[in-house]
């Protein structure tokens, strides 16, 4: 099975975004993550090293925002590794950066929680070493 297969959609982080807040405050506050936040153990870091304060626009919040399931996958760089959003951080308003993809599944076909064991298994990445092209 093929993993665009099982997912509901795939999609690249944010690349559209505020460091800081406007003068009429239009925007939404939220945190971005980075490659760092992301550890080998299928979990997201989240803390003041690793988080970033942004502002985007409010029409991009419901698209971007993370939300409980999402797999978060870093796509970029030499070490390729997957986490998960826990319902705790759902709540944060958290976003992946450019360099990562959001990954929805299909609750119906895989568990989230399997999906992000795999990509970070020895087996999961030497499959995505070999479909890597640079």
């Amino acid at each position: 099975m093929k993993l665009n297969e099982i997912c509901s959609s795939i999609t690249v982080g944010v690349n559209k975004f505020n460091e800081a807040q406007e003068e009429n405050g239009a925007l939404v506050k939220m945190l971005l993550l980075t490659g760092q936040s992301l550890n080998d153990k299928g979990f997201i870091d989240v803390n003041a090293d690793t988080t970033k304060t942004v502002f985007i626009e409010p029409e991009l919040v419901e698209k971007k925002k993370l939300k409980s399931g999402d797999v978060v996958f870093l796509s970029k760089g030499t070490n390729l590794r997957a986490s998960i959003v826990t319902e705790e951080q759902e709540k944060l308003n958290l976003l992946a950066p450019a360099t990562c993809l959001v990954i929805k599944v299909n609750l119906n076909l895989v568990v989230p929680e399997f999906l992000t064991v795999f990509l970070n298994s020895d087996y999961g990445q030497a499959v995505l070493t070999n479909l890597n092209k640079g």
